[in-house]
């Protein structure tokens, strides 16, 4: 069935600054004071190095849905990770308050550049890992991550660098259910460098894959055998 099936909402595509990443972006989480994210070469960067999550606030998604990004920049090795957020809901900016699910991509040393991927469902800030992480594979500028949410199934994607998408992980939580913002999330290093973020609700038709096949189609939440 391929991923993703939505478009890109953000290739940050605009003037350099070191102090807002632009409209559309609302910051939910920080470490401190008035940490901001920015744009560099039209990408989007961490001028702070500090942590920080920020929610895509032009609409609410879902509840079946996708987000996904470019690494333009790897983060440094085995320091710092990025994040994708969906079904977010209950956000208190500034206050650490979120419900929701996210996808994790690291970086980690391990006889050269390799990624890690995990899932976890986020209750009010804290986050429950679901199942192991998936980890081992080749990273490099460029690669790609994300993640689809349909009904309770969780799916982590990534495509290398010059390569096609890839599902590496599924999990289930039925925990939220309802639509919610998207959102992304920066570790406390200013190396990495996001490009064409993009996500947003699924439309009807889309294929459920398991044991190897195509079992039913999905038409507005109402499977289909």
């Amino acid at each position: 069935m391929g991923f993703p099936h939505t478009s890109v909402l953000d290739d940050f595509d605009r003037a350099n600054s070191s102090t807002t990443i632009g409209g559309d972006w609302t910051m939910f989480m920080r470490s401190a004071g008035s940490y901001d994210m920015g744009i560099s070469s039209n990408q989007a960067y961490n001028p702070d190095a500090e942590y920080n999550g920020l929610i895509y606030d032009a609409a609410q998604y879902g509840p079946d849905c996708e987000v996904y990004v470019t690494v333009a920049t790897l983060p440094d090795l085995d320091s710092v990770g990025l994040k994708l957020y969906a079904r977010l809901k209950d956000v208190t900016v500034d206050a650490w308050n979120y419900d929701g699910y996210r996808i994790l991509f690291y970086p980690y040393a391990s006889g050269g550049t390799k990624i890690s991927l995990n899932i976890c469902r986020v209750d009010d800030s804290v986050e429950t890992q679901l199942g192991a992480s998936v980890q081992g594979f080749a990273g490099a500028n460029g690669d790609k991550f994300g993640m689809r949410l349909r009904g309770s199934t969780i799916d982590g994607w990534f495509q290398s660098s010059g390569g096609s998408w890839e599902l590496k992980l599924t999990r289930t939580d039925a925990t939220y259910g309802a639509a919610g913002y998207l959102g992304f999330y920066s570790g406390s290093e200013s190396t990495w460098r996001m490009d064409d973020f993009g996500g947003g609700s699924l439309g009807r038709g889309l294929p459920v894959i398991s044991d190897g096949g195509i079992h039913s189609l999905v038409f507005g939440g109402v499977t289909v055998r």
